[in-house]
């Protein structure tokens, strides 16, 4: 199973810190659809099954598992 992209961890981890797309954009230096389309791109290959991001915080705390 593939792993996200740099990139695309780093997005993720930003919006998994509830930051908005706007947000997120400004603080990597990207546009707003750029983001935007890394999101979509990231929902599809999690849709299709090709990776598994990591677990949040709360879902950690919740099953008491370790981050990957």
């Amino acid at each position: 199973m593939k792993q996200p992209t740099a990139k695309q961890r780093e997005i993720l981890s930003l919006a998994d810190q509830g930051l908005p797309i706007t947000d997120i954009a400004e603080k990597l230096g990207l546009s707003r659809t750029s983001v935007r389309l890394q999101i979509l791109r990231i929902r599809k290959k999690v849709k299709r099954g090709d990776f598994t991001p990591a677990l949040l915080p709360i879902e950690i705390v919740a099953g008491g598992h370790a981050p990957p």
